[in-house]
């Protein structure tokens, strides 16, 4: 009796520690839980305000901008509180000003690239003529000599606005806006107005002219595109 007494108690005690045992384990798993639980809170607590400071900082910035003249006033003198409905319409209003100004100055500046291609086009055929030098031979005396009727000029004139009409017609008929019909324009101003072309051109209708009028000058050289020209 006194041994199974003994083995009882020693059971009974064993049953007491693996208690205690078990209870030490749920209480650190417990601590565990709740640390986890307040490390995650406090890393959420320093997110959401390092958000909030970014989001104060903004608008304080923002503020600082429509301030000095980023935006349009609205009332509310320079340093004046402005709530934050304030600060976000005059900053939209300011990026919808700059936007605008970008676009004219985009618009101006394709423009002025235009007009640099087509001077740059004039000033290569000018640099052609000089350098062929065609320009000093049509003021020759020999030309100047020349009388040519008024009625001759108009239909030289006419006849080499035609052409230069239909071929421009013939370059930019299809096109269907005006981006297209500019490029097409300056790719013809290239091609079909340089000087061998427009000199062609000239004697071309010249010629024809001269056969359709009959005229035959007297005493003097005859016509050709150059004393036309």
């Amino acid at each position: 009796i006194h041994y199974t007494l003994q083995v009882m108690l020693k059971t009974t005690q064993s049953d007491e520690e693996r208690k205690q045992q078990q209870q030490q384990c749920n209480d650190d798993a417990a601590a565990a839980a709740a640390a986890a639980a307040d490390r995650r809170r406090e890393l959420h607590l320093q997110s959401e305000q390092k958000r909030r400071d970014s989001i104060k900082l903004g608008y304080e910035r923002l503020s600082e901008q429509v301030q000095s003249g980023g935006g349009t006033s609205d009332g509310g003198g320079k340093g004046a509180a402005l709530s934050k409905a304030t600060i976000l319409q005059r900053s939209i209003r300011h990026m919808e000003s700059l936007n605008r100004q970008r676009e004219l100055q985009e618009a101006e500046l394709d423009c002025l690239k235009k007009q640099v291609a087509a001077l740059q086009v004039i000033e290569e055929s000018y640099r052609q003529l000089l350098a062929s030098g065609r320009l000093a031979s049509s003021l020759s005396a020999a030309a100047a000599s020349v009388r040519v009727p008024d009625s001759v000029k108009l239909a030289v004139f006419r006849g080499v606005m035609d052409e230069l009409f239909d071929s421009f017609n013939s370059a930019t008929g299809d096109a269907s806006s005006f981006v297209e019909l500019s490029g097409r324009s300056l790719a013809w101003l290239e091609h079909s107005c340089q000087p061998s072309a427009m000199r062609d051109l000239c004697d071309r209708v010249v010629r024809r002219v001269l056969a359709e009028s009959n005229l035959s000058p007297a005493g003097g050289p005859a016509l050709t595109s150059q004393s036309a020209l």
